[in-house]
């Protein structure tokens, strides 16, 4: 089985910078938990809009 990852970055507008932040590892079957982890991490950092791209 072959373990995706889901990279996280966020933006700090005041400084112009995007950033890492974390880097989620995806094990099939369990995508849901890999979702309710990064809802947590939206609620936490007070996110407003989430980019979804490709290397």
């Amino acid at each position: 089985m072959v373990n995706l990852r889901i990279g996280l970055a966020i933006y700090d507008s005041s400084f112009d910078f995007i950033y890492p932040y974390k880097t989620v590892i995806r094990k099939r079957p369990n995508v849901l938990r890999n979702i309710n982890e990064i809802v947590d991490i939206v609620k936490l950092e007070k996110i407003d809009i989430i980019v979804i791209g490709l290397p």
